[in-house]
């Protein structure tokens, strides 16, 4: 099953691919050549690929090479969307489902023994494939041959974004989106009983599954922000969107459970009436309200952090 933890990756993956029609574009008018852009596009990845090693390094206090982190998985799909960005659409969704045929063919033709079971933990492709490269499984299963399958959220994102762009009628784009991602999800719903969703191996049904969510979504914000032109709730989310590499970076360096340690006090002292569980929300809605706030703090000082 899914729960709305699982959606995290693939929205911030997705609309990353969406901004990138915007990005190119814009660079375009600017007068950049080819591979002036080119040069940046391989210099953020590069740099989204250093920071997930990072991020482990740090947890690990010493240098580690480990894959695991959605930000070296970004710089492949950010990578390749940018190379495929100028190519017809159809081969782009060629692309992105020749992905999820590999993936799933490597997980059922795999015969390498004690790896051969493609749905059992640490008994897979993505296993043996993590023990290759880095000669060590990651405690809570998850594989870096993620980065493959979960690239078709950032091409999805990007062929939205170039439809998005388009000065066709609003009505056809939210058409297409909510018939895109509703075929998504049924396909996901369909492919499950062959190809269960096991979200740590991003297998082609969750992949489907969320994508598809991923369209319905940009669908429905759409029509809320660009065309009902309602601002005010989005822009409680948008304070964090605005920051995403710092917020992620702080809270996978540590910050989250800093703040968590000095917000605890303050749940306990003010719900002191109430029971442990009460207590325990309270400080989680503290600790995520604290952590807005330094966001809307760097809005609001026009600090932002980019690559």
């Amino acid at each position: 099953g899914l729960t709305l933890y699982d959606f995290i990756e693939p929205f911030f993956m997705f609309i990353v691919g969406v901004a990138i029609p915007f990005s190119a574009g814009r660079r375009i008018e600017q007068g950049q050549s080819r591979s002036e852009i080119f040069n940046h596009v391989l210099q953020r990845a590069t740099i989204l690929f250093l920071l997930g090693i990072f991020i482990y390094s740090v947890d690990a206090g010493k240098p580690v090479f480990r894959l695991w982190s959605v930000l070296t998985q970004l710089s492949f799909a950010y990578l390749v969307t940018v190379l495929m960005l100028r190519t017809a659409i159809k081969w782009q969704v060629a692309v992105s489902f020749f992905f999820l045929l590999v993936t799933f063919l490597l997980y059922n033709l795999w015969t390498v023994p004690g790896f051969d079971q493609p749905y059992t933990p640490d008994h897979n492709f993505g296993s043996w494939f993590d023990l290759a490269t880095m000669g060590v499984l990651e405690g809570d299963h998850w594989v870096a041959f993620n980065f493959l399958p979960t690239a078709a959220f950032t091409i999805w994102g990007s062929i939205a974004g170039t439809i998005l762009r388009q000065d066709s009628d609003y009505r056809r784009k939210i058409r297409i989106f909510l018939l895109v991602g509703a075929v998504g999800v049924a396909a996901g719903f369909l492919l499950d009983p062959f190809v269960p969703m096991i979200k740590r191996i991003a297998t082609p049904s969750v992949v489907l599954e969320t994508g598809g969510w991923c369209f319905i979504a940009l669908a429905f914000s759409f029509w809320l922000v660009d065309i009902r032109q309602v601002r005010k709730v989005p822009f409680f989310f948008a304070v964090v969107g605005m920051n995403p590499l710092f917020i992620y970076m702080f809270s996978q360096l540590g910050g989250t459970s800093l703040v968590s340690s000095i917000v605890k006090p303050v749940a306990y002292g003010l719900f002191f009436w109430s029971n442990e569980t009460m207590i325990i929300y309270a400080a989680g809605l503290l600790t995520w309200l604290f952590l807005w706030y330094m966001c809307f703090w760097l809005y609001r000082h026009k600090i932002f952090f980019k690559i």
